[in-house]
Protein backbone atom coordinates (compact mmCIF):
# COMPACT_ATOMS: atom_id res chain seq x y z
CA UNK A 1 0.00 0.00 0.00
CA UNK A 2 2.56 2.52 1.02
CA UNK A 3 4.56 2.03 -2.43
CA UNK A 4 1.52 2.41 -4.64
CA UNK A 5 1.39 5.93 -3.01
CA UNK A 6 5.21 6.62 -4.01
CA UNK A 7 4.35 5.49 -7.44
CA UNK A 8 1.64 7.74 -7.62
CA UNK A 9 3.25 10.71 -6.41
CA UNK A 10 6.09 10.10 -8.80
CA UNK A 11 3.82 9.98 -11.22
CA UNK A 12 2.72 13.06 -9.99
CA UNK A 13 6.16 14.18 -10.08
CA UNK A 14 6.15 12.44 -13.49
CA UNK A 15 3.83 14.96 -14.42
CA UNK A 16 4.79 17.93 -12.61
CA UNK A 17 8.47 17.43 -14.18
CA UNK A 18 6.57 17.55 -17.66
CA UNK A 19 4.46 20.74 -17.16
CA UNK A 20 7.83 22.16 -16.14
CA UNK A 21 9.61 21.00 -19.00
CA UNK A 22 6.65 21.86 -20.88
CA UNK A 23 6.76 25.40 -19.09
CA UNK A 24 10.43 25.55 -19.82
CA UNK A 25 10.16 24.67 -23.77
CA UNK A 26 7.22 27.33 -23.46
CA UNK A 27 9.44 29.83 -22.41
CA UNK A 28 12.22 28.91 -24.72
CA UNK A 29 10.05 29.88 -27.80
CA UNK A 30 8.75 33.37 -25.71
CA UNK A 31 12.57 34.15 -25.41
CA UNK A 32 13.36 33.25 -28.92
CA UNK A 33 10.30 35.07 -30.57
CA UNK A 34 11.36 37.98 -28.23
CA UNK A 35 14.95 37.98 -29.61
CA UNK A 36 13.46 37.30 -33.09
CA UNK A 37 11.37 40.37 -32.66
CA UNK A 38 14.07 41.92 -31.09
CA UNK A 39 16.33 41.25 -34.46
CA UNK A 40 13.58 42.68 -36.62
CA UNK A 41 13.61 46.22 -35.25
CA UNK A 42 17.23 46.15 -34.99
CA UNK A 43 17.57 45.79 -38.82
CA UNK A 44 16.76 48.59 -41.91
CA UNK A 45 13.27 48.07 -43.68
CA UNK A 46 14.24 45.70 -47.14
CA UNK A 47 14.16 48.43 -50.21
CA UNK A 48 10.30 47.81 -52.08
CA UNK A 49 10.69 47.37 -55.66
CA UNK A 50 10.52 51.15 -57.31
CA UNK A 51 12.27 52.53 -60.19
CA UNK A 52 14.35 54.77 -58.50
CA UNK A 53 13.73 58.96 -58.19
CA UNK A 54 16.02 59.66 -60.79
CA UNK A 55 14.92 57.14 -63.44
CA UNK A 56 11.61 58.14 -62.93
CA UNK A 57 12.24 61.79 -63.16
CA UNK A 58 14.27 60.56 -66.68
CA UNK A 59 11.43 59.05 -68.14
CA UNK A 60 8.74 62.16 -67.02
CA UNK A 61 10.94 65.15 -68.34
CA UNK A 62 9.24 64.41 -71.49
CA UNK A 63 6.09 63.84 -69.81
CA UNK A 64 6.47 67.40 -67.61
CA UNK A 65 7.89 69.40 -71.42
CA UNK A 66 4.38 68.30 -73.20
CA UNK A 67 2.07 69.03 -69.62
CA UNK A 68 4.10 72.93 -70.37
CA UNK A 69 3.42 72.68 -74.14
CA UNK A 70 -0.03 71.99 -73.87
CA UNK A 71 -0.46 74.54 -70.66
CA UNK A 72 0.64 77.34 -72.57
CA UNK A 73 -1.28 76.44 -75.72
CA UNK A 74 -4.61 76.22 -73.64
CA UNK A 75 -4.11 79.60 -71.69
CA UNK A 76 -3.24 80.78 -75.61
CA UNK A 77 -6.48 79.47 -76.56
CA UNK A 78 -8.26 80.49 -73.33
CA UNK A 79 -7.36 84.45 -73.53
CA UNK A 80 -8.29 84.42 -77.73
CA UNK A 81 -12.03 83.11 -76.14
CA UNK A 82 -11.88 86.12 -73.71
CA UNK A 83 -10.82 88.20 -76.11
CA UNK A 84 -13.35 86.79 -78.98
CA UNK A 85 -16.28 87.37 -76.17
CA UNK A 86 -15.25 90.83 -75.57
CA UNK A 87 -15.13 92.04 -79.10
CA UNK A 88 -18.44 90.46 -79.50
CA UNK A 89 -19.75 91.77 -76.17
CA UNK A 90 -19.00 95.16 -77.68
CA UNK A 91 -20.21 94.52 -80.95
CA UNK A 92 -23.58 93.51 -79.33
CA UNK A 93 -24.16 96.88 -77.55
CA UNK A 94 -22.71 98.61 -80.62
CA UNK A 95 -25.61 96.75 -82.61
CA UNK A 96 -28.26 97.23 -80.12
CA UNK A 97 -27.24 100.85 -80.07
CA UNK A 98 -27.96 100.74 -83.76
CA UNK A 99 -31.19 98.85 -83.33
CA UNK A 100 -32.55 101.35 -80.93
CA UNK A 101 -31.52 104.48 -83.02
CA UNK A 102 -33.40 103.22 -86.27
CA UNK A 103 -36.33 102.17 -84.57
CA UNK A 104 -35.73 106.10 -83.43
CA UNK A 105 -35.95 107.27 -86.94
CA UNK A 106 -39.24 104.72 -87.55
CA UNK A 107 -41.12 106.31 -84.85
CA UNK A 108 -39.88 110.09 -85.84
CA UNK A 109 -41.05 108.86 -89.51
CA UNK A 110 -44.21 107.65 -88.33
CA UNK A 111 -45.08 110.86 -86.08
CA UNK A 112 -44.15 112.89 -89.04
CA UNK A 113 -46.38 110.68 -91.36
CA UNK A 114 -49.00 110.65 -88.52
CA UNK A 115 -48.67 114.30 -87.90
CA UNK A 116 -49.14 114.82 -91.46
CA UNK A 117 -52.26 112.28 -91.93
CA UNK A 118 -53.98 113.88 -88.86
CA UNK A 119 -53.51 117.56 -90.19
CA UNK A 120 -55.31 116.36 -93.58
CA UNK A 121 -57.89 115.04 -91.82
CA UNK A 122 -58.20 117.83 -89.64
CA UNK A 123 -58.42 119.69 -92.94
CA UNK A 124 -61.23 117.51 -94.47
CA UNK A 125 -63.12 117.67 -91.19
CA UNK A 126 -62.93 121.79 -91.19
CA UNK A 127 -63.84 121.62 -94.98
CA UNK A 128 -66.91 119.75 -94.31
CA UNK A 129 -68.28 121.73 -91.55
CA UNK A 130 -67.17 125.07 -93.56
CA UNK A 131 -69.13 124.02 -96.11
CA UNK A 132 -72.14 122.89 -94.42
CA UNK A 133 -72.08 125.68 -92.79
CA UNK A 134 -72.19 127.74 -95.70
CA UNK A 135 -74.76 125.96 -96.98
CA UNK A 136 -77.16 126.38 -93.94
CA UNK A 137 -76.04 130.26 -94.16
CA UNK A 138 -77.05 130.18 -97.54
CA UNK A 139 -80.13 128.62 -96.96
CA UNK A 140 -80.92 131.54 -94.26
CA UNK A 141 -80.45 134.22 -96.56
CA UNK A 142 -82.90 133.08 -99.00
CA UNK A 143 -85.53 132.66 -96.40
CA UNK A 144 -84.51 136.43 -95.58
CA UNK A 145 -85.05 137.24 -98.81
CA UNK A 146 -88.25 135.76 -99.33
CA UNK A 147 -89.50 137.43 -96.43
CA UNK A 148 -88.14 140.39 -97.16
CA UNK A 149 -89.86 140.57 -100.30
CA UNK A 150 -93.31 138.92 -99.36
CA UNK A 151 -93.08 142.39 -96.26
CA UNK A 152 -92.24 144.77 -99.44
CA UNK A 153 -95.02 143.38 -101.69
CA UNK A 154 -97.56 143.83 -98.82
CA UNK A 155 -96.64 146.76 -98.08
CA UNK A 156 -97.30 148.21 -101.37
CA UNK A 157 -100.29 146.82 -101.97
CA UNK A 158 -101.49 148.68 -98.70
CA UNK A 159 -99.83 151.75 -100.06
CA UNK A 160 -101.98 150.92 -103.54
CA UNK A 161 -104.98 150.52 -102.06
CA UNK A 162 -104.97 153.61 -99.64
CA UNK A 163 -103.46 155.49 -102.55
CA UNK A 164 -106.94 155.06 -104.64
CA UNK A 165 -105.19 155.57 -107.72
CA UNK A 166 -106.04 152.30 -110.05
CA UNK A 167 -102.86 152.17 -111.97
CA UNK A 168 -100.71 152.30 -109.04
CA UNK A 169 -103.00 149.13 -107.54
CA UNK A 170 -102.60 146.94 -110.53
CA UNK A 171 -98.92 147.67 -110.25
CA UNK A 172 -98.87 146.71 -106.86
CA UNK A 173 -100.74 143.66 -107.58
CA UNK A 174 -98.44 142.67 -110.76
CA UNK A 175 -95.32 143.18 -108.35
CA UNK A 176 -96.97 141.01 -105.04
CA UNK A 177 -97.54 138.49 -107.56
CA UNK A 178 -94.27 138.09 -108.76
CA UNK A 179 -92.64 138.15 -105.57
CA UNK A 180 -94.87 135.54 -104.17
CA UNK A 181 -94.34 133.36 -107.62
CA UNK A 182 -90.49 133.70 -106.55
CA UNK A 183 -90.84 132.91 -103.35
CA UNK A 184 -92.67 130.29 -104.20
CA UNK A 185 -90.06 128.66 -106.34
CA UNK A 186 -87.65 129.17 -104.05
CA UNK A 187 -89.61 127.53 -101.37
CA UNK A 188 -90.38 124.46 -102.94
CA UNK A 189 -86.49 123.95 -103.67
CA UNK A 190 -85.58 124.57 -99.87
CA UNK A 191 -88.08 121.43 -99.13
CA UNK A 192 -86.54 119.15 -101.55
CA UNK A 193 -83.10 120.14 -100.76
CA UNK A 194 -83.94 120.45 -97.08
CA UNK A 195 -81.64 117.15 -95.47
CA UNK A 196 -79.51 116.48 -92.19
CA UNK A 197 -75.90 116.27 -93.09
CA UNK A 198 -73.74 113.83 -90.75
CA UNK A 199 -70.32 114.04 -90.76
CA UNK A 200 -68.35 111.25 -89.46
CA UNK A 201 -65.12 109.46 -89.20
CA UNK A 202 -64.35 106.14 -90.61
CA UNK A 203 -61.27 104.56 -89.71
CA UNK A 204 -59.86 100.99 -91.90
CA UNK A 205 -60.11 98.59 -88.70
CA UNK A 206 -58.62 95.75 -90.80
CA UNK A 207 -55.83 97.71 -92.34
CA UNK A 208 -55.36 99.32 -88.80
CA UNK A 209 -54.78 95.72 -87.25
CA UNK A 210 -52.40 94.94 -90.11
CA UNK A 211 -50.48 97.74 -89.19
CA UNK A 212 -52.00 99.87 -92.10
CA UNK A 213 -50.77 103.34 -91.32
CA UNK A 214 -54.17 105.43 -92.05
CA UNK A 215 -55.91 107.51 -89.53
CA UNK A 216 -59.36 107.15 -91.91
CA UNK A 217 -61.54 109.23 -93.26
CA UNK A 218 -64.48 111.46 -93.71
CA UNK A 219 -67.45 111.01 -94.97
CA UNK A 220 -70.62 112.78 -95.13
CA UNK A 221 -73.77 111.42 -95.21
CA UNK A 222 -76.79 113.72 -95.92
CA UNK A 223 -80.60 112.10 -95.44
CA UNK A 224 -83.88 113.35 -96.19
CA UNK A 225 -85.14 115.69 -93.23
CA UNK A 226 -89.00 115.91 -92.77
CA UNK A 227 -89.88 119.76 -93.27
CA UNK A 228 -90.49 121.64 -90.06
CA UNK A 229 -93.51 122.89 -88.94
CA UNK A 230 -93.89 126.04 -86.94
CA UNK A 231 -93.69 125.14 -83.54
CA UNK A 232 -95.99 126.34 -80.70
CA UNK A 233 -95.32 129.02 -78.11
CA UNK A 234 -95.32 125.68 -75.92
CA UNK A 235 -93.10 123.00 -77.64
CA UNK A 236 -89.44 124.52 -78.48
CA UNK A 237 -88.31 123.82 -82.44
CA UNK A 238 -87.29 120.92 -82.93
CA UNK A 239 -83.26 120.65 -83.37
CA UNK A 240 -80.68 118.57 -85.77
CA UNK A 241 -81.12 114.80 -85.09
Amino acid sequence: MPRRRRNRRRGNSSRNSGSAATTEQSDGETENVTQSSGGENDNPTPNVALPQVSEYLTESGGSFHTIDSSTVSLANDIQSLINDYGQRLQLLSERKGNLMQTSRNVRAEFDERLDKLQKELTEKVQQNYRDERKRLELKMQQCAAMQSNMDAARASAELAMTSGDPHEVIASYKKGMEAMKQSQDTMEELKKTHSNVKITHKLDAEGFENGGLSLGTIEVTRTKREFPQIASESEPAGGEK
